[in-house]
């Protein structure tokens, strides 16, 4: 005696709602469209929420930067405002001044007389510097050995490496020499040289 039972309607077909695809020979295989097109939607999913999630994070913190701003005096906002050089300057922050720093920044603004064979733009600032970055000059491969500055002659400042020039130490004596020469003009001292000078050789022996 055989039981014959009536074919169950699942609802679910498998060539059009499952990843399966079914060949003639029974060999059964996954659908690769369907799979990649679902990766992909689900993966913009995932990326629309980490964008909304990341922006709600950011206007929130902004509000909070804003709120806590809003309540600083005007004098902690103007020492906040001065401590960069302003979004026009990428920030530049306000560095510590250091006798060594200020130094250096004196011999920059009067590189008009250390070198008589350059010409530089004429300063117009008053006084030094507020902001300011200090770098480390760095010489490019296709730079030939011979006009860069050897080890031995590098120093860690401006005026450190003017004293030690040889050739840069001659000018700056000869140069002081003559302006002391201008300042001493005028006086008692000068006037008795000039008048010694003048006078004739034979007068001098007497």
């Amino acid at each position: 005696m055989t039981i014959s039972f009536p074919s169950l309607n699942v609802g679910v077909s498998i060539d059009e709602q499952l990843y399966i695809k079914r060949h003639p020979g029974g060999i059964v295989t996954l659908r690769q469209d369907e799979i990649s097109q679902d990766s992909s939607s689900k993966k913009h999913k995932t990326s629309n929420k980490t964008v909304q999630s990341s922006s709600k994070t950011a206007s929130t913190t902004d509000d909070n930067d804003q709120d806590s701003y809003a309540k600083l005096s005007k004098k902690e906002k103007q020492r906040i405002r001065e401590s960069t050089a302003g979004p026009g300057w990428f920030d530049m922050k306000k560095p510590e001044i250091t006798p060594e720093i200020k130094r250096d920044l004196q011999i920059i603004k009067l590189r008009n007389v250390l070198d008589p064979k350059r010409f530089y733009k004429k300063d117009d600032s008053k006084g030094l510097p507020k902001y300011f970055e200090i770098g480390t000059i760095k010489e490019g491969p296709a730079e030939f050995y011979s006009s860069r500055i050897p080890r031995k002659e590098r120093r860690q400042t401006i005026a450190d490496e003017l004293l030690t020039n040889e050739q840069s130490k001659r000018y700056f004596k000869r140069k002081f020499s003559e302006i002391q020469e201008i300042k001493q003009s005028g006086g008692k001292k000068y006037y008795k040289q000039l008048k010694s000078k003048r006078r004739p050789n034979w007068e001098k022996n007497f």
